[in-house]
């Protein structure tokens, strides 16, 4: 899984984001995948693959993940993909330049055990819609402002009810029809979690919960468009489910990406177990997360649940504290750092006893700036003049 390349022919670094260094990392994503992982179904672009303009930046970036030969690509549109895009182009982009036949999709994997769910979160939006799309983003953005909600801001989407409504119906057939114990990943660009956070989805706390509903057989939510990891967990009737997001590969000169690996128990077909692993600005990520599928009798939302097995979720995630941003707090680093501070406080003593014997703090007049002078020099005298001062 990648997000939020941002790829730009000629835009240089600014605001934190190295759009110059975005297609390198793309290659080295590339040249670690051919050189380490032979089996890998699928990879999971979640939006944002260039900054702007794609009529002129697609080409490099789509290059370069055609060196993935035998993978098959799937891309998701964030805000950015649209950004110096023609009217006449917005609801064709999809297939104009990411060779996608619809802005949101589902596809089953692994002999019918697993469904992926490719959400379009730009389907209420002022900048990939058109119409009375395009009217409802702006009158749910002056909503948002009058609730004083921090995702007020037109560079967010929403999912309309059309999609939500094809979203229910995709997990009613996983989670209730489907009795082969299928489990669901869903995707997409605008984040659901953490709640206040400026780049949220519109309508996040609908999708939270119309997800939360068939929480049987939903493993996990992942987006991108924060440009930060952040695992969240949606609350539900029995146990929370995970929503992540990746890193954004334009926003450091270190590293992000994120692989997804699902293994079905073939000892007990309702268990199933996924691993996150990755990297976030250089941190390694590892998160592990197993559930067991529970049946749902009486149907989603509205129905009765009627649990045949008992549910099992284990999140255990870890942060590496040897990668480049090192913040991380370890006890055996205690003692040695107690240590330090006393001998800086010792040294910092002794200073200001010679600094006191030895020198004059002086703040000119015309100056924020000080300046220490050599008490000898003033003939220990305690007034000095801007004179002086420019003298020495």
């Amino acid at each position: 899984m990648i997000t939020d390349v941002h790829f730009h022919a000629s835009r240089k670094s600014e605001y934190g984001r190295h759009y110059q260094l975005a297609l390198k990392k793309l290659n080295q994503i590339v040249d670690h995948i051919n050189a380490n992982y032979s089996k890998i179904d699928l990879l999971v672009d979640i939006g944002d693959l260039v900054d702007s303009d794609p009529a002129r930046n697609t080409q490099k970036p789509l290059a370069v993940l055609d060196r993935l030969a035998d993978i098959e690509k799937v891309h998701l549109l964030g805000n950015h993909d649209y950004g110096c895009v023609a009217p006449s182009e917005i609801d064709q982009l999809h297939a104009l330049y990411y060779k996608m036949s619809s802005r949101y999709s589902s596809k089953i994997v692994n002999n019918d055990r697993l469904k992926l769910i490719f959400l379009d979160s730009n389907d209420i939006s002022t900048y990939g819609a058109t119409g009375s799309k395009k009217q409802t983003a702006v009158e749910e953005i002056a909503k948002l402002e009058r609730a004083k909600q921090n995702n007020a801001r037109d560079y967010n989407g929403g999912i309309g009810t059309q999609q939500l409504a094809w979203l229910k119906q995709e997990l009613h057939e996983s989670c209730i029809e489907n009795h082969s114990h299928q489990r669901v990943l869903i995707f997409l660009h605008d984040a659901l979690l953490p709640i206040g956070n400026a780049m949220l989805l519109f309508n996040s706390q609908d999708v939270l919960d119309l997800i939360a509903s068939f929480d049987n057989c939903v493993l996990s939510v992942f987006s991108g468009h924060v440009h930060d990891f952040h695992e969240g967990q949606q609350l539900t009737r029995s146990d929370p489910i995970p929503v992540l997001t990746l890193g954004g590969i334009v926003q450091s000169p270190f590293q992000s990406y994120g692989f997804c690996d699902v293994y079905h128990h073939h000892e007990d077909p309702t268990m199933t177990t996924l691993h996150v692993h990755g990297l976030d600005f250089g941190h390694q990520i590892d998160l592990t997360y197993s559930s067991r599928y529970r049946y749902l009798g009486g149907g989603g939302v509205d129905g009765v649940e009627k649990e045949e097995n008992l549910s099992e979720r284990r999140l255990n995630l870890r942060i590496d504290t040897t990668t480049p941003f090192d913040d991380g707090f370890q006890f055996d680093t205690v003692i040695p750092n107690v240590v330090t501070i006393l001998a800086i406080l010792i040294l910092l003593r002794s200073l200001k006893r010679y600094v006191k014997k030895k020198m004059f703090l002086c703040f000119p007049s015309y100056t924020s700036s000080f300046y220490f002078i050599p008490i000898k020099t003033l003939n220990r005298k305690k007034v000095v003049s801007n004179e002086l001062i420019e003298k020495l």
